[in-house]
């Protein structure tokens, strides 16, 4: 919303709690909390777990999905035996959404795939270098990783390395409900990242880990395919969790063998992100995006609102 209103596209968020704002991060984004404000010609984005039923509450004209994880898709459909004899016709269809945005090459493929005449624009995530960047000094003998994904694993690969000692000497950071800068602290003095997203539209926890400087090791999420290069980064097969415990200790030997080694690891990790995923080229794609996306709709003074809305209350 904030590069939009920036590159002179009003834009607003819409919450249906009074007085509501995310608190995570620094923000001072517009938002607007009464849905009578919303104008039938205003175009209104939803996020994809809300399709279809949140939507289908709105009555515009143009309606736009931001897709962040392409695996959710048809999470609110019936399982397709019900479904055989007939055909099936999602929401994506529908002609009031004129186009979907998505965070990846990967989610792209997949709706692209599924919805060959949708118009489909892909953003870039951008990771905020005066936050996530490597330094050396900061680097000690910590494995960071995030502790929701995936439980299951991490507890069979944690007592995997536990048991044969393979941890000796180092502190195991889980990452849980924190602050960005605190995470960003975390992830600075981390010297490996473990990934245990399976399924994710970019997993971006994974990228913040590899621009400060982090050896990440883990599932890619299949969308991280574009950024887990083998220079730098370890893939392990979804599910592999004795290779993924047998990488995580050689990558343990190497760093108290090597520290120079390791470190030269590092520098690529960070360079390649800080180069490929910059907050100028998120702000390049959203900025393309949403123009050609005017230019579809080529609907004069229209606003792009995420997770909603409104416009008039603020002109």
């Amino acid at each position: 919303m904030n590069v939009l209103n920036k590159n002179g596209i009003p834009s607003y968020i819409y919450h249906e709690e009074e007085g509501f704002r995310c608190s995570w991060f620094r923000n001072d984004t517009p938002i607007c909390y009464h849905k009578e404000d919303i104008s039938e010609n205003d175009i209104v984005v939803f996020p994809e777990f809300s399709v279809p039923s949140l939507p289908q509450k709105f009555q515009v004209r143009n309606k736009v999905i931001f897709n962040q994880g392409c695996y959710h898709t048809f999470n609110n459909l019936p399982l397709p035996v019900v479904l055989l004899r007939n055909k099936l016709s999602s929401y994506y269809h529908k002609e009031e959404v004129k186009a979907v945005l998505v965070v990846s090459e990967n989610d792209r493929s997949y709706l692209k795939h599924c919805f060959p005449d949708k118009n489909i624009y892909r953003i870039k995530h951008g990771i905020d270098s005066s936050l996530f960047y490597f330094d050396k000094a900061a680097k000690k003998k910590q494995i960071a990783f995030m502790c929701t994904k995936n439980p299951h694993d991490i507890r069979q690969i944690i007592y995997m390395l536990k048991i044969r000692d393979a941890l000796k000497g180092w502190e195991l950071t889980p990452i849980y409900e924190k602050p960005h800068k605190e995470v960003a602290r975390i992830l600075r003095e981390a010297s490996i990242f473990l990934s245990f997203g399976t399924q994710e539209g970019f997993y971006l926890p994974a990228a913040e880990a590899m621009a400060c400087g982090c050896i990440v090791i883990g599932y890619n999420g299949l969308a991280g395919r574009e950024y887990f290069q083998p220079d730098f980064s370890y893939t392990i097969s979804n599910g592999d969790v004795l290779q993924f415990a047998l990488v995580v200790e050689r990558a343990i030997k190497q760093f108290n063998k090597s520290n120079d080694i390791f470190m030269e690891k590092s520098i690529k990790a960070s360079n390649y992100i800080q180069k490929n995923y910059s907050l100028d080229k998120e702000e390049k794609s959203i900025v393309e995006a949403w123009n050609q996306i005017l230019s579809l709709i080529s609907v004069r003074d229209s606003y792009a609102h995420s997770y909603s809305h409104p416009s008039s209350p603020f002109q």
